[in-house]
């Protein structure tokens, strides 16, 4: 294993679209991170299996993956894959004068793994995407449409994983999700992140509570165990490298941490999550 989770980086920096053909060379990747955009991997054809955070799922024709810019994820390509890959970073959805569009983004961001054999309809929409914007003057009111029509068709397929990520809109909550992932090495607590919103914390719990159940330190915490679990899964750093990491002053503070939410230890879950 290595001592960090690899980051690649899929699309130009002033981009905040592109499709591609999914590449035929892939084989095996090491596990990884996207930080900056939102992924949908369609696979027509291909085997083998596709990693995402611990879950291993199974590569057939008709394969539907999404995965979110924080979750770590591996191939393991066993013949010639055939697909499409979109990226997408929030400010193609944030500046969408569509509502739509974003409400659809907002729901499929809990979706992970599905597969179809009627997919004719969506691969259509899938190449006329790509032909759209790989013209020279791609409009952007074509390319759009066709994403949300396109998305709107995923949204039908029955999807065997949903991770627990809040369908919202709200565009404070956003910012503090966006602020977590940024920031939380730094400091974990909720009066941190208000001041920097510029709202109180106890505007910042009702936001929490109302668009996902939990309170603001509730998602703070959610997300520390999450990224603390991915570090001992792919990395072989030791305990009290991670615990520094994510911000906790000593390790003996991260392992009560941990032991509090998951009922075990860093060291016990590393071992069995081989």
């Amino acid at each position: 294993m290595k001592s960090k989770i690899a980051v690649k980086n899929k699309i130009q920096s002033t981009h905040s679209f592109k499709i591609s053909s999914f590449r035929k060379n892939i084989n095996k990747t090491v596990p990884h991170k996207h930080h900056s955009y939102f992924e949908i991997i369609y696979l027509s054809a291909g085997t083998g299996y596709h990693t995402i955070d611990e879950h291993p799922f199974e590569i057939v024709p008709g394969t539907l993956f999404i995965v979110r810019q924080d979750q770590v994820h591996h191939w393991d390509i066993t013949s010639e894959p055939e697909g499409y890959v979109i990226l997408v970073k929030r400010p193609l959805v944030d500046q969408s004068h569509d509502p739509d569009l974003k409400q659809i983004f907002a729901t499929l961001s809990s979706k992970t793994h599905a597969v179809s054999k009627n997919t004719s309809f969506m691969e259509s929409l899938f190449e006329l995407l790509h032909i759209e914007y790989q013209k020279e003057n791609a409009n952007r009111i074509i390319i759009e449409g066709l994403l949300k029509a396109l998305l709107y068709k995923i949204s039908e397929f029955d999807f065997s994983e949903t991770i627990n990520v809040a369908h919202s809109n709200n565009s404070v909550y956003q910012k503090f999700v966006s602020a977590i992932l940024q920031n939380v090495a730094q400091n974990h607590q909720v009066k941190y992140y208000a001041e920097m919103l510029h709202t109180t914390p106890q505007n910042l719990n009702a936001i929490c509570q109302k668009e996902t159940q939990k309170s603001a330190s509730t998602v703070i915490s959610d997300y520390l165990i999450t990224e603390a679990k991915r570090n001992l899964t792919y990395t072989d750093n030791p305990v009290v490298e991670i615990a520094h990491g994510l911000g906790f002053k000593d390790d003996s503070h991260f392992i009560k941490f941990f032991k509090r939410h998951t009922s075990t230890t860093p060291n016990v879950y590393r071992k069995s999550s081989f």
